[in-house]
């Protein structure tokens, strides 16, 4: 019989947010697809909303483990190359697309592109430059705003259609190397 294996730590995949302003005006990661605001040093703990409406119609408990592998529920991550589409030139009513890795934990499923957890957080920011659409924010601002989440946040000297490809040839790390110098 072979078990399943634990991990010391946390599963580390990448994501894309829309950068919102909270109620004060702060910039705070949200989801891009669902309209999930991360918390700031908190973890977000996934929950169902698909079968909690599906559970209401058909008049059913929805299911208090998330993820389950017949559903869709759960905290998406994915391989830096699985993000370019949600990065392309693309309008984004909401806010400025920033990227970068988090980590995953808990129940953790694999899937197709990535996984999905029951809870993520945040590891590293990436805040690309301005694409010219909505944001309301500088990259300055934003980057300066997201230190919120207690997390390394940096600015990249890229659009965001160009970020994967960017990150993808280690610009970051040597940059970081020779800031060190």
């Amino acid at each position: 019989m072979s078990a399943a294996p634990d991990y010391a730590g946390p599963l580390v995949g990448w994501r894309v947010w829309v950068v919102v302003p909270d109620e004060v005006g702060a910039p705070r990661l949200r989801s891009v697809v669902q309209k999930t605001v991360w918390p700031a040093r908190d973890a977000l703990v996934a929950h169902c909303c698909q079968r909690r409406v599906l559970a209401k119609l058909l008049r059913r408990p929805a299911h208090e483990s998330v993820p389950m592998p017949s559903c869709q529920c759960g905290i998406y991550a994915t391989h830096l190359s699985e993000l370019e589409p949600l990065l392309a030139d693309a309008p984004w009513e909401t806010g400025a697309r920033v990227l970068g890795q988090v980590n995953l934990w808990g129940d953790v499923i694999e899937c197709e592109r990535g996984w999905r957890a029951s809870h993520a957080y945040p590891a590293t920011l990436y805040v690309p430059q301005r694409d010219g659409r909505r944001p309301r924010l500088t990259q300055e601002e934003m980057v300066e705003g997201l230190t919120d989440y207690g997390v390394p946040v940096e600015a990249l000297a890229c659009r965001p259609s160009q970020a994967v490809a960017y990150l993808g040839r280690g610009a970051v790390r040597r940059r970081r190397r020779s800031n060190a110098a």
